[in-house]
């Protein structure tokens, strides 16, 4: 026989809260090794924690940038294979 889920009664954020550090209790914070690691000791940032503090508004043109490029790209692609199909018509 299968059964409905079991259904919690409204609570109060107190008591949800109380609940939620009620489970932390006696664990490990989560994360990487890695990062643990790396905040032991001092050391120089990574080019992925330099990308990561990188401001956005600074990283903006160069990404559009790029898709341009690619499109261009594409662009040339397609007038290869066009003039290509071109020269084989009789």
């Amino acid at each position: 026989m299968i059964e409905g889920g079991l259904k919690r009664g409204k609570s109060d954020k107190e008591s949800r809260i109380e609940a939620v550090m009620e489970g932390r209790e006696g664990r490990e914070k989560f994360g990487s090794n890695r990062g643990k690691k790396l905040n032991d000791k001092p050391h120089s940032t990574t080019n992925k924690e330099k990308a990561r503090k990188k401001n956005f508004l600074m990283t903006l043109r160069k990404h559009k940038a790029g898709q341009k490029m690619k499109l261009v790209e594409t662009g040339r692609l397609l007038k290869e294979s066009k003039d290509k199909h071109r020269g084989k018509k009789k």
